[in-house]
């Protein structure tokens, strides 16, 4: 019997990307492919063992060129997007933080956002533009109407645990960061723009400090404001939760959570504040009013997309007062420029409406899947000792490599194979598939994805 092509999917945010790579994952399965996905550093100790087929990877950036090296020599076809794509400061600054030539020419397939960000990286990568396909990211499949069913019981559930909420959606990776302080400087290192622009991660970090501070000196007023309201702090993936949870341990109703996707937060949600946040225009789409609180303002250091869709307060009196017009239904835009954001955002996102940003990209991985053999069975045995000789060579030529994974292991807290069948499953009933999936776990966070019985499904792809 013909092996079906394989798919690799890996995850480095769960709460962030999980669900979307999932429904990437039952598309590709409905297309005839097998999957493995999982946490990205689990995933990078088997792949070879698991047998060639596509590694979808996050970003481009300079970071990835010696693990897609690697991936390449383990027969490999690498395919990439970048999941900070859509949001940054400017079109220079973007293509010196995450777009690098050397690690893009191993790339045979990159899967922009839309057509601004698929113009943005043109000049870094020259004649490799061929390569880029504009097909949008699953994440933003989750938002559309069609899909939305996904997460009804998770609204439900939110609802009734916490009333009405107030969600403020922190984004101070670098100020408050979870990271180990070297670690974080290392990273820094590596990328271009550290060269080009000496201390431009520092101030950076000076600027997310300032923002962070005057996020802090508010919040004591939102408990005094909105007593019927429960105050949610989403931090992001990256910051400490503890930082937070100092803050408001003497607040009445008020909770620091970064449990599970972001959408049916904002959708359980009667307003959303943020700062230069990815979840603005996340709940622009969702129809949640989102205000960005700007205080403290910055030419380099915001990023204009999500302050485009959103309400702005620049003080504390105002922000609290636009505050009180969203719990009132009153904040929100006209129906001409409801409709003008919305244009705007279709040039950044292109699969707003039509086929789901999924689908078109496994069409474009199809031709990609034809020219590749699988030369070996995904295995949990073998699997386990491709773990053991690499963890023993990372061992010796990398020391700080455990304080990485530690940080990783935050990013990815363990789940079974249950979960993760329970995702796809409902994934599937939104998809109206109707084949049986079954889901192995081949290692600690790491998952096989497969079909039963593929003669039920129906191809979305040709």
């Amino acid at each position: 019997m013909k092996k079906k092509p394989l798919l690799v999917i890996p995850v480095e945010t769960r709460v962030r990307e999980l669900d979307a790579k999932l429904l990437l994952a039952m598309v590709a399965l409905n297309n005839g492919y097998d999957v493995v996905t999982g946490a990205l550093q689990e995933l990078r100790y088997q792949l070879d063992l698991i047998g060639r087929g596509i590694y979808l990877d996050k970003s481009i950036a300079r970071t990835k060129r010696a693990w897609f090296e690697k991936y390449v020599q383990n027969g490999f076809t690498v395919a990439a997007l970048d999941e900070e794509g859509l949001v940054y400061f400017d079109a220079e600054t973007y293509r010196q933080l995450r777009i690098y030539r050397e690690s893009m020419e191993l790339v045979d397939c990159f899967f922009a956002w839309g057509e601004d960000q698929a113009a943005v990286i043109a000049p870094e990568i020259g004649t490799l533009h061929e390569r880029v396909k504009i097909t949008g990211n699953p994440r933003f499949d989750l938002l559309r109407p069609e899909l939305r069913d996904f997460y009804q019981e998770d609204v439900k559930r939110l609802r009734e645990k916490y009333g009405r909420v107030i969600l403020i959606n922190t984004s101070f990776s670098f100020a408050n960061s979870a990271n180990e302080p070297t670690a974080l400087q290392q990273t820094f290192s590596k990328y271009p723009i550290e060269k080009k622009r000496p201390g431009f991660f520092q101030e950076w970090m000076t600027a997310q400090h300032q923002v962070m501070d005057s996020y802090r000196q508010v919040m004591p007023l939102f408990r005094d404001r909105f007593p019927e309201h429960t105050i949610i702090i989403r931090p992001h993936p990256s910051e400490r939760l503890d930082f937070w949870e100092e803050i408001t341990n003497a607040m009445p109703r008020t909770f620091v959570v970064r449990e599970g996707n972001v959408v049916p937060w904002i959708l359980a949600s009667d307003v959303l504040v943020h700062w230069n946040c990815t979840t603005a225009i996340e709940a622009f789409l969702l129809g949640v009013p989102p205000i960005a609180y700007r205080q403290v303002r910055s030419d380099i250091y915001e990023q204009p997309l999500p302050n485009s869709v959103s309400f702005h307060a620049f003080t504390p009196d105002q922000l609290l007062e636009m505050i009180d017009s969203a719990i009132c239904r009153e904040l929100k835009d006209s129906e001409e420029e409801a409709q003008r954001k919305k244009e705007s955002l279709r040039r950044h996102v292109v699969s707003l409406e039509g086929e789901l940003a999924a689908e078109r990209m496994i069409r474009e991985l199809i031709p990609l899947s034809k020219k590749i053999t699988r030369n070996r069975p995904v295995t949990q045995k073998g699997i386990q000792l491709a773990k053991r000789y690499w963890r023993k060579i990372l061992d010796q030529v990398d020391s700080s490599r455990h304080v990485r994974e530690e940080y990783a292991a935050g990013k990815f807290p363990d789940m079974g194979a249950g979960e993760i069948h329970e995702i796809v499953s409902r994934l599937g009933t939104c998809l109206h598939y109707g084949f049986p999936v079954e889901v192995e776990e081949l290692s600690r966070n790491c998952f096989s994805i497969s079909v039963k019985d593929h003669e039920h499904g129906r191809a979305v792809c040709q």
